[in-house]
């Protein structure tokens, strides 16, 4: 990148994992705050899913409509240790839900 930009400084590993990152983190809440506030209804969505390796993952979305085009956001991609109870389920998916 010195070749095409001879002032460019490359963003440090520690500085982008405890600066940028939140701060894009916050922002992005911030957004979809708003959009929530400007919409009439949104739907949320859970899934559940194993990997090869019998890993299991939690996804959850936010589906919304914008001036007549459907939106959905990833509100959590999260690692799922243990056993897959409805209780366990609720208290992950309220945890999300709690961030936002």
């Amino acid at each position: 990148m010195t070749d095409v930009d001879p002032k460019f400084k490359p963003i440090h590993r520690r500085d982008l994992t405890r600066t940028f990152l939140p701060n894009l983190q916050k922002k992005f809440v911030l957004k979809l705050k708003e959009i929530c506030n400007q919409s009439s209804y949104v739907s949320l969505t859970l899934d559940v899913w194993t990997d090869r390796r019998m890993r299991s993952y939690l996804g959850v979305t936010l589906h919304t409509i914008i001036n007549d085009e459907l939106k959905s956001f990833l509100l959590a991609f999260d690692r799922l240790e243990g056993k897959h109870t409805s209780e366990k389920l609720a208290t992950e998916f309220d945890r999300i839900i709690q961030l936002y």
